[in-house]
């Protein structure tokens, strides 16, 4: 999907990558051996698939975000803005600082498929004695070749299981898995095409048309990256926003006025009621946990997937949040209350209930309880809710 800003039009279809190192001194050992393995870097990108014109660009900064420990997700932020305005593919950070611990352990690296980016931590990567920094070179390359293949396909390697092998196996990486190169190639092909906004039609129009066309043009790189982050375990991982709405809904299930306002409202609106709770509850925890990236004015292919993907990871999050509210409430209230409890409560001057009253309370308190919950989002660390929408996994 990158221009080519030499001047020159490459032959082949241009991959372009960007290598940015923040927060390291330019006259240290480590810088060398960071360089030396994105020459290496490239150069087996390069004999692995010949047919595309390479291009590993190395910009260094080190002012920017000099910590001792640091989130992942800033330094995520920062590369996918970088990413986006020097019209790279992809981007792999390289820090000195230590990644901040979200209870999966200490990592070395953090990959999100979502903002196309990598985080790699050179303080948990053994530096090298004798000032030839070659192991350190490979492993450096051997963890970038393996967070490459993750970031392009979405898959774990084949040779060593998963990309979150000990580093000493991931130092003996020098080539890419040959089970992948195949769908290496075939998304490659599809990221080195032009950009939307670099065709001629590309950037005029509407943003909603913009968005529809990039969308439909990279609906697969937005499935992936929303696979990646695995959604479905956001009621585990974001556990307040759980227990809020778990305790909501059994308090309310033992008032009449929950049951009496279920029974006097039918399937078809509390379904709408279900859908509009899910519409706030989507724009609320985007909005206040601030996980739009990007200049908003900016109309680029990679920032509309980045959105979108972040958007889908949320949303799906949310969504399987609301079944499991509404599989939970339904059960609970199945077992223990009664029919004659339930028509004593409910049954007034109006006709007497049946059991489709028990979907109905769980579809009215799951909703309540979903907004209950992403109010709860408040309360959880705004960091930590960022790393779950965008980091795939720790290495």
């Amino acid at each position: 999907m990158s221009d080519n800003h030499d001047g020159t039009e490459p032959e082949q279809p241009l991959v372009d990558i960007g290598w940015l190192i923040v927060g390291v001194d330019g006259a240290s050992e480590r810088l060398g051996a960071i360089e030396e393995a994105r020459s290496r870097f490239a150069q087996c990108l390069a004999g692995t698939f010949p047919s595309f014109h390479w291009r590993v660009t190395s910009v260094h900064q080190p002012e920017q975000l000099r910590e001792p420990q640091i989130e992942p997700t800033r330094l995520l932020e920062h590369g996918a803005v970088e990413r986006d305005l020097r019209r790279w593919d992809y981007v792999f950070l390289f820090t000195n600082a230590e990644l901040k611990d979200h209870g999966g352990g200490p990592s070395v690296a953090a990959p999100s498929r979502a903002l196309g980016a990598s985080v790699i931590s050179s303080s948990r990567i053994p530096a090298t004695g004798g000032g030839t920094g070659g192991d350190e070179a490979a492993t450096v390359l051997g963890l970038t070749l393996t967070l490459m293949m993750h970031l392009v396909t979405g898959e774990r390697t084949h040779e060593t299981g998963t990309w979150r092998d000990p580093l000493a196996l991931v130092a003996k990486r020098d080539h890419i898995d040959p089970a992948l190169v195949e769908p290496m190639r075939d998304e490659l092909a599809r990221v080195a095409d032009p950009r939307l906004e670099e065709e001629p039609s590309g950037s005029s129009g509407r943003r909603v048309v913009f968005y529809l066309r990039a969308v439909s043009r990279n609906w697969r790189p937005v499935v992936h990256a929303i696979r990646s982050a695995r959604p479905w375990l956001l009621p585990l991982r974001l556990s307040r926003i759980t227990a809020a709405a778990v305790a909501t809904i059994v308090i309310l299930t033992t008032t009449a006025e929950s049951w009496d306002l279920a029974a006097s409202n039918d399937l078809p609106t509390l379904a709408a009621l279900a859908l509009l709770a899910l519409v706030a509850t989507v724009a609320f925890v985007i909005t206040r946990q601030r996980l739009v990236l990007g200049r908003d004015e900016l109309l680029a292919e990679q920032a509309v997937v980045t959105r979108v993907s972040v958007l889908g990871v949320v949303t799906i999050g949310l969504a399987v949040t609301f079944v499991l509210l509404t599989c939970m409430t339904l059960a609970m209230v199945w077992m223990l209350f009664p029919r004659e409890l339930v028509d004593a409560w409910v049954t007034g001057p109006g006709p007497a209930v049946d059991d489709l009253i028990y979907l109905q309370l769980a579809l009215l308190l799951s909703a309540i309880g979903l907004v209950v919950g992403a109010l709860g989002a408040s309360f959880e660390d705004q960091e930590f809710v960022r790393h779950v929408a965008y980091v795939d996994e720790p290495t």
